[in-house]
């Protein structure tokens, strides 16, 4: 999905991305899903926050971090895609859950 980057002082301890509550329904995407951005033929993975009342749709801010690593200005149009689940996190769920791992 094709959004435009917002512009604000976001400093967090990990790149996330807010996206305006109706662009997360498009999406199918939930608070603390992974999102890929995609700016310049840069790709960062981040953390998914949804948000309302201070994006518009069709609007993205990001996490400082993340504005200096993609070099992006306001209004600047970016991707947002559903990120992949990291084939080790599917490890590490059967092992809370205490199921047996096999290696495929």
């Amino acid at each position: 999905m094709k959004l435009k980057v917002k512009l604000l002082k976001i400093k967090v301890g990990k790149p996330v991305a807010f996206i305006n509550k109706s662009d997360a329904e498009e999406l199918n995407l939930f608070p603390g899903d992974r999102v890929d951005i995609i700016s310049n033929d840069k790709t960062i993975t981040a953390v998914a926050d949804i948000v309302e009342g201070f994006l518009d749709k069709g609007e993205i801010a990001l996490s400082e971090k993340i504005n200096e690593s993609l070099s992006v200005k306001n209004n600047h149009s970016i991707f947002v895609n559903l990120s992949l689940t990291p084939k080790s996190s599917s490890i590490l769920q059967k092992e809370v859950k205490c199921e047996e791992y096999t290696k495929q």
